[in-house]
Formats: C-alpha cells, structure tokens, sequence
C-alpha cells in the first residue's frame, strides 16, 4: 500500500498560480512640458506607419517637418490644459492606474504608445514585479488601425516565449463603460437640448479595416439610450485634410448647421477618448464651443471624458479581470 501511495505521488500539488499585470496603453503624451519634448514626441507619432500610410522616405521628412512647425503651439496648449508642471495625460493615466491597481490588488501600469513612459517601459516594470500574465487594454473604446492595432503591434514585439499576453481590442458596448458616461452626461449635460457625440475621425480607406465608425455609432446610440435621451447624433473632429476624405459629417459643420437652424443649446461628448486631452478640451471644448458661440448659441455644455473618475475605473478593472 505504501509503495502503489508513493507511486501515485501522494497528495496532488497545487497548480502555481501565475502573477499577472495590468498594463493601460494610451496613444501618449511629451515626457515633459518642453519644445524638445513635443518635437520629439510628434517626430514619433506621426512616423509611425498605421498613423501616416506613406512609404518611408515620404513619412519620416514630413514627420519631421511637421514635428517643427507645430511643436511650440502644440506646447502652448498642453500648458493651457495641464497642471503642476505635468503633462495632463501623464497624471491622469497614472491616476487610473493607481485606482484600478487599489480596486483589483494587481499591478497596473500606465504606458504610452508615443513619448512618456513608452510600452516597452511598462513591460519591462512588470517583469520586474514578476508577472508573466500581461493583459494590455488600449485605451480606445472604438478599434482603428491607427490607434489599437498599432499599439498591438508594438506590444507583441516584446513578447517573450512562455510569457501570457492577453489583448483587448475595444469596448464600445461594454456595459460598465457605457453606465459611466451616462452617469457622466447626467452631472454636466442637459436633457432638454440636443447632443453630439463627437469622434476622432479616420480616412475612409482605413474605416473598413476595422468597423470603426459602426463601433462609433453603436456607442452612441447604447449611450443615448442609458442617459435616457431620445436620440445622440454622431460627428467626427480632428480631421487632418490633405487627399484623403475623411468620416464625416465634421463637428464644426453640425455645430454650423444646428446654429443656422435657430437652436442654441447643446451637449457635446467625446466617448471615443478615455481621458480628456488637447483634441477634447482645446478643440471642442474651447475651439467648438466658441464656433457655437459666435454664431448666436447660448449654452454649450461640454461632457468631460471619463478620466480618473471611479465609474472609468471600475468599469476597466472589471474589463480586465474578464480578459481570457
């Protein structure tokens, strides 16, 4: 009896568990609030190929060029949005990362596809923990080539063998993200006027790849109907001109239309960005709200991204805790 006990090996082993990471991924920010910093970092955004689709002897010069003529404006408006001296993409990502970590006991970090703290960083941080589960969730409900896949791209460039990478492409009709922006719409918004939900736009051509803006406009119908609003017209900003036409309509042209027609009230809200930066509180909460403005409105209510908030939080713990 002993011998046939040793043979089955006795008491059956716990299976060890694997540590694993959290890892955020924004598309990024300047490390600090310098021209150098935001030369450097545009330098690298717009030389990445699923940003800009040009060979390589187009991209790189007219990254650079760019990079040259737009670093200390675009310097200007980080200062204007930013506060103690840091960058307000740096502290708020870091800030959610810190809740999410406190809400699940898991290590989180906070990367960036371009400039501060880069991804190859934050694995590197997590290794370091001794995590060899890696879930990454590009902070992007809505799924473009030229936000999630390139940083899917970048994250299994660092892949090592026998490490777990798990990755989630988008969660525009996730339940919980959903619940907080209406959550969000009904401390700043008003029922009573109409709303845009205003996106980054994309070049037609790319829209295909990944069913972007079908991703964009489900959002904002979910979201019209848990805020309880009968309808959520989606428009899109941030459009970069040049050969390539664009998803419209722009949020310029509706803002335009809806002034010409004689409204003057509006809600505007950016489900497409996690967290406020100068594309949703310089161009659409200054830049959109003056358009309006000027042209005889009278109320334009802007609808914070979900930052840092506690609803954001909960509702990406619990996305990666479900990650498979």
């Amino acid at each position: 009896m002993r011998g046939k006990r040793a043979q089955c090996g006795g008491r059956a082993r716990r299976k060890e568990q694997v540590k694993k990471a959290f890892i955020l991924v924004n598309t990024g920010s300047p490390a600090e609030l310098s021209a150098a910093a935001c030369k450097a970092f545009l330098r690298e955004f717009l030389s990445d190929p699923d940003v800009v689709p040009a060979p390589f002897f187009v991209r790189y010069p007219l990254a650079r060029f760019i990079a040259s003529k737009r670093a200390e404006a675009y310097l200007a408006n980080l200062k204007k949005i930013s506060r103690g001296g840091v960058p307000r993409l740096v502290g708020t990502c870091a800030g959610l990362a810190r809740k999410i970590a406190a809400a699940t006991g898991t290590d989180t970090f906070a990367a960036h596809r371009y400039g501060a703290f880069p991804i190859a960083e934050a694995i590197r941080a997590a290794r370091d923990s001794g995590a060899r589960d890696f879930r990454f969730l590009p902070m992007f409900p809505q799924s473009a080539s030229s936000t999630t896949f390139s940083v899917k791209r970048e994250v299994f460039a660092h892949r090592r063998e026998g490490e777990i990478f798990r990755f989630r492409e988008n969660y525009f009709d996730d339940g919980a993200y959903i619940s907080a922006l209406a959550a969000l719409f009904g401390r700043f918004g008003d029922r009573s006027l109409p709303t845009f939900a205003s996106f980054h736009s994309v070049p037609v051509s790319q829209d295909g790849k990944t069913g972007y803006s079908a991703q964009c406009r489900k959002t904002a119908e979910l979201f019209a109907s848990a805020a309880g609003l009968a309808d959520v017209s989606a428009v899109w900003q941030s459009q970069m001109g040049g050969p390539l036409k664009w998803l419209g309509p722009s949020a310029s042209a509706e803002i335009g239309r809806l002034s010409a027609s004689g409204v003057d009230g509006v809600n505007v809200i950016c489900p497409g960005f996690a967290c406020d930066c100068t594309e949703t509180l310089v161009e659409i909460a200054e830049g959109l709200k003056g358009e309006f403005l000027s042209r005889g409105g009278k109320t334009f209510n802007y609808v914070p991204c979900l930052n840092d908030s506690p609803e954001h939080a909960a509702a990406l713990a619990g996305i990666f805790e479900r990650m498979k």
